[in-house]
């Protein structure tokens, strides 16, 4: 599927229902469209620390991901990372 020119990833939960899947999926998405590795890399970066805060609330199934869990990453973000970069995750 295109849109203005960028590729959008569809990933079905048939394929993988669990987080660690769909980010590789999304990766492999990300090179194959031709991105620096430099932007893949940062994309894995801040993924995976997505990954291991989910990890740790003992989510592993992209089904338990909700408004609410996502609305806590964003809160833990802000108390944990730099003022100017809680909300460049990905």
């Amino acid at each position: 599927m295109e849109t203005q020119n960028h590729r959008i990833a569809l990933i079905t939960t048939t394929e993988t229902d669990n987080i660690q899947g769909w980010i590789e999926n999304l990766l492999t998405d990300r090179r194959v469209s031709n991105l620096t590795p430099r932007t893949v890399l940062y994309y894995r970066e801040k993924l995976t620390k997505f990954l291991n805060y989910c990890s740790s609330q003992g989510i592993e199934g992209v089904q338990e991901l909700n408004p609410q869990f996502l609305r806590a990453y964003f809160e833990n973000l802000a108390l944990t990372h730099n003022a100017g970069g809680s909300f460049t995750v990905v």
